[in-house]
């Protein structure tokens, strides 16, 4: 720790990496080094009562930098775009500590300075560079993957903070963000956030009902050239029609047509593996709802085409591709209901399990 203190006050002292350094690509140097030392110490959260200092010197930093008091150049100053990034980066290791529970609920000055930070995350998603948008829609994805999968051990309730109300923020995003790489990531955190608290947000936000919603979601599959940004359209689009028929709301048949057309389209044969794995993921989340029903709520045409399509993935030659699609027929499998289902499904469950095992005796 003592080693640790000399560094920082070395790059602290030099405020190299403060305004006044008329170098950015120096600056961004020096910030990329304070981001280390943030990092490292944002892990210790438990030691926070001892470097209320540090992080008040973090926050001196960035209240000093031009994301706070405005980017005077064009992205053509040579180090600009690099030293917004090192800002950024700075920016998103700090938030975490200052809106975790040490600092929020201290009552020593310092600490209640900190915990205003000059910066918040939706500051950082409404810059006009998209390289800064880019690693604020990163964190925020990684962060929501660590809550989803419960990595955020206890005392991390910084980050849980940090996700309240960006739901309103991320849909307008959504509908006008124009850099192709923080649209996807936009969709990406779209789909692995809780749609509960996403839906009632839309008609605030966008002036969509959820439907509606659906219907631009596979519009954007229809349109884009990009397959990621196809795939993560088609699996939020397939959360909605699952989330929406479950909760009892209507979807027209012509919009459920489409969904199974796409789903359909994306098992082709020349697709590339990216949307086949993406179609295996989609229909091994509607399996247990639609495919396993007794009711056929796609009726029996759409149903049988939803179920060619898993025969069609388990024939590919791709060994990802069988495999993704063997874990429908695991998912089908494990439904106790499935002895009682039609006899539709049954053959086709069948039939999907000798194709598993032709594919493994071939593999």
């Amino acid at each position: 720790m003592e080693k640790f203190w000399e560094v920082h006050d070395y790059f602290t002292s030099k405020k190299v990496s403060k305004k006044p350094n008329p170098c950015l690509v120096t600056r961004a140097a020096y910030l990329d080094v304070l981001v280390m030392l943030s990092t490292h110490l944002g892990k210790f959260q438990k030691q926070g009562m001892q470097l209320f200092g540090f992080w008040e010197e973090m926050n001196g930093v960035i209240s000093d930098s031009e994301l706070v008091s405005g980017i005077p150049y064009s992205s053509a100053i040579p180090g600009l775009i690099q030293y917004l990034q090192s800002i950024t980066k700075l920016v998103i290791s700090v938030l975490p500590v200052t809106a975790g529970p040490d600092i929020q609920s201290s009552s020593s000055p310092v600490a209640k300075k900190i915990a205003k930070p000059s910066l918040s995350i939706v500051h950082l998603l409404h810059c006009e560079f998209h390289e800064v948008r880019l690693l604020a829609l990163e964190a925020i994805l990684l962060w929501l993957k660590q809550i989803n999968s419960k990595q955020v051990a206890e005392g991390g309730g910084g980050v849980l903070c940090l996700l309240i109300d960006l739901e309103g923020t991320l849909l307008t995003m959504a509908l006008k963000e124009k850099n192709l790489q923080c649209f996807c990531k936009v969709l990406e955190i779209l789909y692995n956030m809780d749609l509960r608290n996403v839906l009632p947000k839309t008609e605030c936000s966008i002036k969509m009902n959820p439907n509606e919603l659906l219907t631009w979601s596979l519009n954007t599959v229809d349109i884009s050239n990009s397959t990621e940004i196809q795939s993560i359209a088609l699996k939020f689009a397939s959360k909605l029609v699952i989330h929406l028929l479950q909760n009892h709301q209507q979807i027209s048949e012509v919009v459920l047509k489409k969904w199974v057309q796409l789903i359909v389209y994306f098992c082709g044969d020349e697709q590339q593996t990216e949307m086949l794995l993406a179609a295996a993921e989609v229909l091994k989340s509607v399996t247990t709802f639609l495919l396993v029903n007794e009711k056929l709520i796609l009726g029996l045409s759409d149903t049988l085409a939803v179920w060619k399509c898993v025969v069609l993935l388990l024939q590919n030659e791709d060994l990802v591709v069988r495999d993704a699609a063997a874990e429908v027929i695991q998912v089908a499998q494990s439904e106790k209901k499935i002895s009682k289902g039609t006899v539709l499904v049954s053959y086709y469950i069948s039939l999907l399990c000798q194709r598993t095992l032709e594919n493994l005796q071939l593999a």
